[in-house]
């Protein structure tokens, strides 16, 4: 009797124990704050191709906007700027900026031929050291970025506890390593394989391995995929994603990718249906899995999307924003007069569904977004690329160009005044992080 007793008594408290455990957080659709530089920065209508970090260690953000670079403080629901510009950064063909965000090291500067006049700060801009700016050989379009050595250990000379890359292309990609931190750079080296020409912006995943995503690869140019270093930048060869789908197009823009805090890799693209497409690497790009169109995980779908830039923490969790449209029709054509929102899709179970957010409230553009570089007459305020990163807590921010503003971010605007490129952030403050 005894013993039956207590075996009842242990079934009564596991039942107890299964009723009472917490129950898995609720997933909670995101929100966003939108943030535009105030009007007495200099150059803040000039953020065609912004770029953006996110300081972990203090909170603070970098944003580059031309030559500018520009320093952002969030506090109890505002955003101050100001400008904190390298001394050097006078030069800029093509503005990059990009943090490191695990150890506050930021780059910024731009493009000057085939060389980058580009510095380095680890005090949010406070000061900064002129770098030994990189030569690629090649002279358009290059990225910078940083993070873990392979497997976290330096490599021989290695003065720096992470790697610092920096890649530019013309028909071809090259990569070039830093071993100080980004201070000075090795010699140029070829992107192998079936990739080149326009890249994205290159990532360095929590296993020392870095990505360049890019959409002309493989069969004449036809598939998505990217360059890749599993040797810290001694080598670089390339990956393809099978059955991505993107023909040759002149209104593509890059793809982009995004690593988890183990080493999974999200890359979304533009695809050949203009819609938003994103797939999961759990291989370092080897394999691929849980490829997804975005475009009716909104209502009304997104039509037309592009510019994608990609962030991820937990392995599960991961985001896409970009720029689309709601509205039928060619909207890479000068006849298009629909207009375009900024928009993040979320995922938190591995890609398997998405949840997609509007984040802003008035156009970023009206009329045609021009994919065709300097071939464009007109719909080219833009440029090519918006960027995203998330803070220490997951909260994902993005950088864009707002090219509607004023008279024709209201209801009597017209495409003919979406001219504008300013400055702009979107940060999330509120629903589930990423983290």
């Amino acid at each position: 009797m005894r013993a039956n007793s207590f075996l009842l008594l242990a079934a009564v408290l596991a039942g107890a124990a299964f009723v009472l455990a917490p129950m898995a957080s609720a997933i909670v659709t995101p929100t966003f704050t939108v943030y535009a530089a105030p009007s007495s920065l200099f150059n803040a209508n000039g953020a065609g191709e912004p770029s953006v970090g996110d300081n972990w260690l203090t909170g603070n953000l970098l944003y580059q906007s031309g030559p500018e670079t520009y320093k952002i403080v969030l506090s109890g629901g505002s955003a101050a700027w100001s400008d904190v510009t390298p001394l050097n950064s006078v030069i800029n063909i093509d503005p990059i900026l990009a943090t490191d965000s695990a150890v506050g090291r930021t780059w910024a500067g731009g493009l000057d031929g085939s060389c980058s006049v580009l510095s380095v700060s680890t005090n949010d801009g406070a000061s900064w050291t002129p770098m030994g700016n990189p030569c690629s050989g090649t002279i358009d379009h290059e990225t910078i970025g940083g993070g873990p050595w392979l497997n976290n250990v330096p490599p021989t000379g290695a003065t720096a506890t992470r790697a610092t890359y920096y890649c530019a292309q013309t028909s071809s990609d090259t990569c070039a390593t830093s071993l100080n931190g980004g201070l000075a750079f090795g010699a140029p080296v070829p992107v192998l394989g079936s990739c080149g020409s326009l890249h994205g912006h290159v990532k360095v995943s929590s296993l020392g391995i870095a990505f360049l995503p890019n959409g002309n690869c493989g069969n004449n140019g036809t598939q998505i995929g990217g360059g890749i270093t599993i040797n810290n930048g001694l080598t670089w060869n390339s990956y393809v994603i099978p059955n991505a789908g993107e023909p040759p197009s002149l209104d593509v823009f890059d793809p982009s990718v995004g690593t988890t805090d183990s080493g999974w890799v999200y890359q979304a693209w533009q695809g050949s249906d203009n819609h938003m497409h994103v797939a999961l690497s759990k291989t370092n790009g080897s394999t691929w899995i849980n490829m997804s169109d975005l475009s009716s995980t909104t209502s009304p779908a997104v039509l037309s999307a592009t510019m994608p830039a990609v962030v991820a923490r937990a392995d599960n969790n991961a985001a896409v924003a970009y720029l689309g449209t709601t509205n039928s029709g060619n909207a890479f054509a000068s006849s298009f007069s629909g207009t375009w929102d900024l928009y993040v899709s979320f995922t938190y179970d591995g890609g398997h569904s998405w949840t997609t957010v509007k984040v802003t409230s008035d156009p970023v553009q009206r009329g045609w977004i021009c994919a065709q570089g300097t071939g464009c007459s007109g719909g080219r305020n833009l440029l090519d690329f918006i960027d995203a990163t998330t803070d220490a807590n997951g909260n994902v921010v993005v950088a864009f160009a707002d090219g509607c503003i004023n008279t024709c971010a209201g209801p009597s605007g017209t495409k003919a005044q979406s001219t504008s490129e300013w400055a702009t952030i979107a940060v999330q403050t509120g629903g589930t992080p990423l983290k």
